[in-house]
């Protein structure tokens, strides 16, 4: 396997990509990517298939980072999911993938699943390894990090600027995962939506910001480095 052929866990095992948690556990649940969905595959050689296709609710793939009082890992966490009185969501079932010797892809594993499972033709392109090979060799480069998404302001004619425009951009319908475009998905007009944000500002607000500016709070929105999923499409 060259260094191309894997990232943080993510590794390209008999064609296939897999996410193989660093950590010092050798019999410990790993992953594998396939057309129809994702496998886990427990320590047990066991195997169970989680559907691209099944409803939201029905499992998803989260992350949780490491500190002084919990351990860093990945969770499949699977459903039904309910919700308690404060509306914390409770899954039926979690299995959990710990990793220590080396960060877990933090929002790039979360992001590619909701990716794969929002694009049926993603999906197909695991199916071929030449594609699945530039996917990790794309994400290896880092090349998607920067810019990064926009911070929010603290307070201020910044702030209220901040949530017009952040209100129109969800609205415009652009996809993202895990605050990431993906590579080559059309992007929506900045001025456009420079419009729409004006409209939900205060008059005093509106008086103060110029186009210029709201413009250019609009633009950093859309700046974000994407994710390098169109590697899965056919060219």
């Amino acid at each position: 396997m060259t260094a191309i052929e894997r990232w943080k866990g993510l590794r390209i095992e008999g064609r296939r990509l897999c996410y193989r948690p660093p950590s010092p556990w050798w019999r410990r649940s790993t992953l594998r990517f396939e057309p129809e969905g994702l496998v886990i595959v427990n320590p047990d050689g066991s195997e169970e298939l989680l559907s691209w296709s099944a409803p939201r609710g029905a499992w998803q793939v989260d992350v949780q980072r490491g500190g002084n009082s919990q351990q860093a890992g990945t969770k499949v966490e699977i459903g039904p999911s309910n919700a308690t009185s404060l509306g914390e969501v409770v899954w039926a079932r979690t299995v959990w993938l710990p990793s220590h010797w080396q960060a877990p892809p933090w929002d790039a594993l979360p992001a590619l699943v909701e990716h794969l499972r929002s694009t049926p033709a993603a999906a197909s392109g695991l199916d071929v390894v030449e594609r699945v090979r530039m996917l990790v060799g794309d994400l290896r480069t880092g090349g998607w990090r920067r810019p990064l998404p926009p911070t929010r302001p603290l307070l201020g004619d910044a702030l209220d600027a901040f949530v017009a425009v952040s209100g129109v951009v969800e609205e415009s319908g652009w996809r993202k995962h895990r605050g990431r475009p993906v590579r080559g998905e059309a992007v929506p007009d900045a001025g456009v939506l420079a419009a729409l944000a004006r409209r939900r500002l205060r008059p005093d607000v509106a008086d103060r910001l110029t186009d210029d500016v709201l413009l250019a709070v609009v633009e950093r929105h859309l700046d974000v480095g994407p994710w390098p999923f169109d590697r899965l499409l056919a060219p």
